[in-house]
């Protein structure tokens, strides 16, 4: 029986001799040698195609269909509850007396992608330090009441503000979009396994990290995000600061979903918003700005500057 390789030396030795001619030591060590060479490439050529096949279940398919048939199998790390709050308006002053400027937000807004949504009540962080209450969570609340709790952390410090927000971490921001009808920013927020949609708090209040401490408080344009903190009562941005709806499946589907519906939630709720807002039901703690010449400037000393706001 022929093997492979004296096969393809008998072709090789057919086509280079005549009829009649031997070949010669030269001619066949030649043949061999061509017929290794396409021995190893052909070996190598199976190897590459072996590999890619090995890794083919593993890498993203170019082929896509919309069938939900027996071979599909969703991936369960893309799947989670959702929830979207209100995020962040430019040109307004909050109830806290400070604001970023519109122009600032596309540039700065993604820096909350990644950040916490915050609960400080037990009802979410056992042992809770602040009981039941729902506020920002602040190294500089602990100082005096309780400076065991935040020793060794600097409250102008970013990284040991970021440190200490986490321990009260119930969802992390995934997405950003922009309600153009109502001109304001709202979060997609997967929420942390154990939390339940129906828990959350009503109501929520953004913390950002001041970068440039040269700037009215209330025209920032230079800021990062820290975290949206979820509140039972008395948002600073009045009766927008809500959330808005929840959603299970993944973050594109939730998006698209939170973008396509009304920013508001059931009437009720509104009314409570709007009640729990300000002590004067009648009045709005949101002060839009007026012409730029009419704006109100907001001088601080040195002494009680801070970087965080919320």
């Amino acid at each position: 029986m022929v093997s492979q390789e004296e096969g393809c030396v008998q072709s090789i030795l057919s086509k280079k001799l005549g009829p009649g001619e031997t070949a010669s030591k030269q001619d066949l060590a030649i043949a061999f040698s061509e017929c290794r060479e396409k021995g190893a490439s052909y070996a190598l050529q199976n190897l590459k195609l072996k590999l890619a096949n090995a890794k083919a279940s593993t890498l993203k398919q170019p082929f896509l269909t919309a069938s939900l048939d027996n071979d599909f199998i969703p991936d369960p790390a893309k799947q989670g509850k959702f929830a979207s709050y209100f995020l962040l308006k430019g040109d307004e002053i909050n109830g806290r007396e400070w604001g970023v400027t519109s122009e600032s937000i596309p540039a700065n807004i993604q820096t909350f992608i990644g950040r916490p949504l915050v609960a400080t009540g037990e009802k979410f962080v056992p042992d809770s330090p602040y009981g039941v209450q729902y506020l920002h969570p602040s190294i500089s609340h602990f100082m005096s009441k309780a400076p065991e709790l935040v020793a060794g952390l600097n409250p102008m410090n970013m990284n040991d503000i970021l440190n200490f927000q986490d321990r009260f971490k119930i969802g992390t921001i995934e997405d950003v979009f922009f309600n153009s009808e109502k001109q304001l920013w709202n979060a997609v927020v997967r929420l942390a396994n154990g939390v339940e949609a129906s828990d959350l708090p009503p109501f929520c209040s953004p913390a950002l990290y001041q970068l440039d401490m040269t700037e009215s408080e209330g025209d920032i344009t230079k800021w990062t995000g820290l975290h949206l903190a979820a509140l039972d009562q008395r948002p600073a941005y009045g009766n927008i600061a809500l959330l808005n709806g929840t959603c299970s499946g993944t973050t594109g589907q939730c998006t698209k979903q939170f973008a396509g519906i009304e920013n508001s939630i059931k009437s009720d709720i509104m009314k409570i918003a709007a009640i729990l807002s300000t002590d004067n039901p009648k009045v709005d703690v949101v002060k839009v700005f007026g012409e730029r010449k009419k704006k109100k400037k907001i001088k601080i000393s040195q002494k009680k500057q801070k970087r965080s706001r919320y």
